[in-house]
This record gives structure tokens, sequence and C-alpha cells, in this order.
């Protein structure tokens, strides 16, 4: 999972040129700077990815899921294990629960059986 202290923010697409690229703007210090980029739509972020030295576009959506920092990702990291090791004792107890159900229902079915065959009917098993 990628943070983002990993990228350099150039901008937030904005709008589209006539030629098909997508403009972008930044607004850093009071100065407001235009740049266009193949690609996105708008609300999209342009950055550039210090680790494999590429500028690149991020889904809005993922840009507002995405930890801050490597402290962000641990914790939730963390949680997301904590969630997934609840979850799996949460299906375990299910998966008893359902064995045991299953056993009453054979065993209530047995019991009927059994007692239309007392009464001697003819559809009895």
């Amino acid at each position: 999972m990628r943070v983002r202290s990993e990228f350099n923010v150039l901008g937030i697409i904005k709008s589209y040129a006539s030629n098909g690229l997508s403009i972008f703007e930044s607004s850093q210090k009071g100065k407001k700077e235009v740049g266009q980029i193949s690609g996105g739509a708008i609300g999209d972020i342009v950055a550039y990815d210090l680790e494999n030295k590429a500028t690149i576009i991020i889904d809005s959506n993922e840009w507002e899921k995405m930890p801050k920092d490597e402290k962000a990702r641990s914790e939730l990291m963390a949680i997301t294990n904590e969630s997934i090791d609840e979850l799996r004792i949460q299906i375990a107890n299910l998966k008893a629960e359902n064995l045991d159900l299953k056993n009453k229902i054979a065993q209530l079915e047995a019991k009927k059986s059994d007692e239309l065959v007392l009464k001697g009917d003819e559809n009895a098993k």
C-alpha cells in the first residue's frame, strides 16, 4: 500500500483542453501553476512518484483512502489485521453453530420418522 508522502502533488485536474489533454492546476504559496497531462478525470490528482521517478495520475477516491505516511499506514494495517482476526473467529463460531443446527435438524427428522413408523404411517422413511 502506497502512502501520500511517496508523492509530490503537482495539481488537481480541473478541465480538459481542446487538444484532448487534461489541464491540472496547483496553487502553492499563492502562486497558481497550470499544466497538461494525458488521461485522468476531473478531480484526479497529478503527482510525481518519488519512488518510480514518473508523473502519474491518481484517482481522487484512491487518494482520499491513501494513508498520509508510514505511521498512518502501520496503524491502518494493525486495525485491518485485528479486523481480519476477529472475522476469522466469527466465521469459526458460525461454522460450529451451523454444524450444531444441522445435527439438531437431522435428530428431529429422525425422531419424526421414528414416530411415524410407530404410528404405522406408510409414508415414513
